[in-house]
Parts: C-alpha cells; structure tokens; sequence
C-alpha cells in the first residue's frame, strides 16, 4: 500500500463520513464482529488517504485480500464529463490499470440517502452481472439493470481513452466485477451510529458515545496524515477505554449488553433471612427477626430448607419469609431499598453460633463453582429471571434460585424479587448509569434490528421545505405468495415497479388489475389538472410534480407518467427493489406501568428513534405538562411489530408522530414526522369522489 504526505481533496470534502466509515471498520474490529463491508474477511491494516488510485480507505483482510474503499456521503447517479460517479469509477479504472488483483474489491461506500439509482439500481446491476455469465445476465435481467452495466462498460471504455489506454471490454468488465455499491449510514444520528454507539458499551468500552466520538476524530486525524493503521495495535490502543475482569464472556451468551457480575467470588456459606416469627415458635420472640444460619453439613447438603415464602426448620417449623440473602450486608440492602419490609417494627437479630469462616472449604468451593458455571451458561444473562424482560437497573439483584445440585443464578428486578430469592451479589451495568430514563430497555434487541433498520425515516430526510409524512398500510401483507406486479411506463421509455416498503409489491391477478385501473384514473386526473404524476430519477420519489417540486427543491429530473399496467411477479424484480434492513423498525414508546396504556398527548403516541435521545424528548414533554413518570420503554424491533402496533393504534382511533417535540405554550405539536394510514386515505379519496 503506497504512502504519501498531504491531504487530498476527499479530506477536505468528505472528511466526516470518510472518517465515520472507517471508524465504523475499526469498531467492528476491534469489538468481533462483521462488517458488511469486507465481503469475506476480518481486517488486519487500515490505510487512510493512499497513494493508490481508490484512497479513501484501504483494508487488507486476514485473508490476504485487499478492500478499496471510495467513501461518498451522498452520490447521485451521475455519469456526466462532471459527474462524482463518473469520477468514482475513473478510480476505479485507475486502480485496476496500476494495482489490483484477482479477489481484491473496489467498494463505493455511501448513505442511504444517496441516489435509489445508486444504493438500488446499480448496487443490483453489478451484483447480478459478477454472479452471472455475461449471456446470462444480458438475457434474464431486466433492461433496467442491464442499461447500467452498458452504461458503466461506456464510460469505463471512455476513461481508459482519456487516459491514453486502449479500450479494453474485458478489463472493463472486469472492473465492473470487482466493483460494489455499499450502503452505510453512520451520519449523526443515524440508526447504525446508534448501534455502534451500543455495540461499544456491550464490549465494556466505558463512556461509549465519547469513545466513538474519539474513533471519529482520530479517524479524521488518520486520514490527515496517510497513516496506515494495524487493527491489532488499535485494539491494544483503545483497550485503556475498556473494563474487564469478571464479566460474561461473550462464547457464553448471545447477549451483546452484558452486565458485570465483578469476581464471581459469590457468598455461599450463611443464609441470612428477614422473616416474621409466628406467637409459639421457641426460642424465636414473635415480631420481625434477622436470622444467620450456616448453610452446609458434613456432606455438604442443606442445613436449612425453604418454600417458596417460609423457612422450613427442623421438625417442619415454618416462619413465614420475608426476604433471603447471602449476606448481612446483602440483606440489610434489601431491606434499606423496601422499608415496608419492617416498616417501624423493632428487629431481633439471631447471630449465628459459629466464628469461623464458612467461605472456604470444599463445600464452599464446589457450589461457588456450580453458581459461576449458572452464570455463564445463562443463554440471556441480561433478562430477568422470573418476569424474562429486559433489566435496565443500574445496578440489580443478582440472585440464586432452584436446588442446591442446579441452581440458577441471574437478575432480577426489585418488583420482580420473591421471599425465596437468595440474593448472592450486585451487577452493574454503566449504560443505565448513564441513561437511567431507559426503563426495562432491551440493548441488546435495538442493537441486532438496528444495523440497517429505519430505511423510510432516512429516506424521509430528504424533504425540504415540509414536514415529511410516512404512509402505513394495514394490509395483512401475506403478498409472498402472490404472483403479480404493477409496473408503470414513464415519459421518456423509463419503467418503474410498485414497491411496498422495501422490495417488490405483489398483488393478486384481481388486486393488480384494481390498482391499475384506480391508478390510471389518478394519472389521467393530475394530467388534466396540469399537475402530472411523476417519478424523480435518483431518490425513485412518486407524486404529483409541485409537490415533488416543493419537497426535493428541483435537485432531481422529474419524470411524468404515462400509464400502468399488469405484469406476472419475476424473481429478478426482487434485487433492484430491495434492501437489507427494516422499513420502519426499531423505534420505540414509553408506557404507564399501571395501566399498560402508552403515554399520549392528544390521542398521539409519542415515538422515538434514538433510545440516546430519549431524556431530551422526555424533558420537551414535561415541560409540556405531560405526565412521565411510572413510566418503561417499549421497543418495536421488526416491521411485523410495527404492524401490530400501528393496528392497535387505528383500532382505537389513535394516531402515531415519530420524535414528537412539544409547545411547552400550550401543549400542541411543533415538529415530528406523522404516520398516516394509507388505507384511511384512499377510503378519503373514494368518499369524496362518491359524493
């Protein structure tokens, strides 16, 4: 990998999401886990602003193949003498023209809300055509896709021209081969910045936002000076900023939040419990009493057996049990977080009779080891044990359940702890610490549906001028099995398909031919209004033409419509139209915990995009004398959850604002982005018409 002095031009212009990329590549690799941009590999050196041709990032793999990678924030599909792709894929010429080799890759890394001609189109295009023998591609794929490829082969030929090279088809090709489209939003505020950010705290990074921020700003630094980087060295770099010792290991659980548990050094020796004596229970007073017991006998079983709210003594006394811990100090915890235990009764205390030290021994030892052997076989170590929701306390009972030959060990909610719980320590988890307002919040769910998830809340970032709207349909969406497509001719010999969130809208032979009726009196009706409908040729907008005048602010061509018709479904429809990722997903909602119903202002639930961001929004709202408080949070992790909660929300006549942002005046909405229903305004439209 060359090197050099001096800054280049991307420094300058796209300094920030160059940087972003590669700190998205180095937190992947340092935290163990893939990134989707090295294809087939782990990462070994990261090269910043190279000699090479393509000098963004380079990435050499384990493997010993190489990632070059041109990094563009946002691109549109642009292959004029001026153009930024054309400018894209004359690196790419370059590259292949002085250093390259079979197996390495040319990535051009870029946002979602960079041209849909980009991320889906030509993304689409170069994946079928490296997959596929040039016959094939040219016969079975859609002209759509197959007009890219000949446009890239032109301009690649273009290139090699100017550059005083022949024109060379298989080079070209080739070239095209090697080529991919990426999409990666790591922009502030982005729902993959989030997960990063997660991702961080789950490997025991402490102040997790201020690292990334710190992988960002040396990232940039990186970049300033050419550095070429050895992810090992960068692993014993930043391991300062990490915590270890005592935790989970990650082989033991899928879990990416992980609480710590310390030593694992648990207390087994007592039983110390809270209980109430009955009257006639010698030598015990009746009245509130603190007990020690040793725990175990020559053989090492249980001196002391329990129900599930007594202790049970020899010749089957049983007092009724209040709490249980391993520890004076443990108990006396439990009792300072829940006075009602004792509330102004006097305690008697019960010392236990014996002086020596009752942790060590092989008694001891033996069941130390099975309760460390729970904790880490423990599939959800985050979840609580009785109720299996998320804990979200800083700092929760860690407690042990079940007999002595299999004991279960894990977390427990304070409401969730019951009398025979054995608490056996504390755990600690830094990222409530730091973000307490995150009630019962899933970490480890947000992170797994986040990395690629909220396509239509990025896409929505592209309107000016206007509050952007989402549309929501309530349809059941059981459309994978039907065979029928709707596709629409634009002026000009363009063709576009229907799409439903993120792939293809497949309808019924009766459904399609329904649509297509309704849409062509819609197309016929804003033609006769002088107001056309319309698609844009890079973010693949449909609507009348002001409007996508008023929202896009003429950054993109325009292109009416001509009319719709009816077309057999076709596997290959699915790669153009289609991207990993949730449409709407995650987001999440806060909901009273004594009734269950979410928290509202004026019949709105109120939803959010950015758990980090949740204080603010919560402070917005008090502020507009909202009621917040006995409060959790509620993730919608999936689409299909998505579509659950927004037919509970038409089913009782609510309505649904993403990032919702308060007059604390009086009380009414000053920004969010709305959530429609589809259905409910077609219905609309169809009165209107009928009236």
């Amino acid at each position: 990998m060359g090197t050099n002095s001096g800054a280049g031009a991307a420094v300058a212009s796209g300094a920030n999401y160059q940087a972003r990329v590669a700190s998205y590549i180095l937190a992947t690799a340092i935290c163990g886990v893939e990134s989707n941009l090295l294809l087939d590999g782990q990462a070994a050196t990261l090269g910043f602003e190279t000699a090479e041709s393509i000098d963004d990032i380079n990435v050499f793999l384990s493997n010993g193949r190489l990632v070059y990678i041109q990094a563009k924030a946002r691109i549109d599909y642009s292959l004029s003498p001026d153009g930024e792709l054309r400018s894209v894929l004359k690196q790419f010429e370059s590259q292949e023209s002085s250093r390259s080799r079979d197996g390495d890759a040319f990535v051009l890394t870029t946002s979602s809300r960079s041209s849909k001609k980009v991320i889906y189109d030509m993304r689409a295009a170069l994946d079928a055509f490296r997959l596929s023998p040039e016959h094939d591609f040219f016969r079975d794929q859609p002209k759509a896709l197959t007009e890219i490829i000949v446009e890239l082969r032109r301009v690649i030929g273009d290139l090699q021209t100017i550059a005083g090279r022949s024109r060379n088809l298989a080079i070209a090709d080739r070239i095209i081969r090697k080529s991919f489209v990426a999409a990666l939003d790591v922009e502030a505020g982005d729902s993959l910045e989030h997960s990063l950010i997660l991702l961080l705290q789950s490997r025991n990074f402490v102040a997790s936002t201020a690292v990334w921020g710190k992988l960002i700003a040396d990232c940039i630094e990186h970049a300033k000076a050419r550095h070429t980087l050895a992810v090992g060295d960068a692993e014993l770099n930043y391991k300062k900023f990490r915590i270890f010792g005592g935790n989970i290991t990650p082989q033991a659980s899928d879990e990416l939040m992980q609480f710590k548990f310390g030593s694992m050094n648990f207390p087994v020796g007592k039983e110390v419990v809270l209980c109430r004596v009955p009257d006639g229970m010698p030598p015990f007073s009746q009245g509130i009493s603190i007990m020690e017991f040793y725990r175990f006998n020559e053989d090492c079983a249980e001196r002391i057996c329990f129900t599930e709210d007594s202790v049970v003594l020899s010749g089957d006394r049983r007092i009724p049990l209040l709490r249980r811990a391993a520890t004076y100090s443990g108990l006396m915890r439990l009792i300072d977080g829940d006075r009602s235990l004792i509330g102004d009764a006097e305690v008697t205390f019960y010392p236990m009779n014996k002086n020596e030290d009752l942790e060590v021994g092989l008694c001891s030892e033996i069941h130390r080891e099975r309760l460390r052997k729970s904790v880490l076989e423990n599939p959800h170590p985050g979840r609580c044990l009785h109720c299996g929701r998320p804990v979200s306390e800083k700092e929760p009972s860690l407690v042990e359940q079940g007999p002595l030959m299999e004991p279960i060990v894990g977390l427990c909610h304070t409401k969730c702890l019951l009398p025979a719980d054995r608490l056996v320590g504390r755990a600690k988890m830094d990222f409530f610490e730091d973000y307490p307002e995150l009630v019962n919040f899933d970490a480890n769910a947000w992170f797994r549906a986040s990395h690629g998830g909220q396509i239509a809340i990025a896409n929505a970032s592209i309107v000016v001028g206007r509050t952007p709207h989402l549309l929501w349909s309530s349809d059941n969406f059981k459309w994978l099995e039907k065979q029928y497509v709707v596709e629409i001719s634009l002026v000009g010999g363009g063709r576009e398909i229907v799409t439903l969130r993120n792939g293809v809208h497949r309808f019924s032979k009766a459904e399609a031919d329904d649509f297509v009726v309704r849409l062509n009196q819609s197309f016929n009706e804003a033609r006769s209004c002088s107001d056309p409908l319309c698609y844009t040729d890079q973010s693949k907008g449909f609507g009348q033409r002001s409007l996508l005048l008023e929202q896009l602010g003429g950054k993109e061509r325009i292109i009416p419509v001509e009319v719709a018709r009816v077309r057999r479904y076709d596997e290959r429809f699915a790669a153009r139209y289609h991207r990993p990722g949730y449409w709407y997903a995650p987001l999440l909602y806060l909901r009273y915990l004594s009734t269950e119903e979410p928290v509202m202002v004026l019949d709105t639930v109120l939803l959010i995009s950015d758990p980090l961001k949740l204080r603010n929004f919560i402070e917005n709202w008090r502020e507009a004398k909202i009621d917040v408080s006995d409060y959790e949070t509620r993730s919608i992790l999936s689409d299909s959850e998505f579509d659950e909660f927004m037919r509970l929300t038409e089913r009782n006549g609510w309505r649904a604002v993403i990032n919702p942002l308060l007059n604390p005046a009086n009380g009414t909405m000053a920004s969010g982005i709305p959530i429609s229903s589809l259905d409910a305004m077609m219905e609309d439209r169809e009165g209107r018409r009928s009236v």
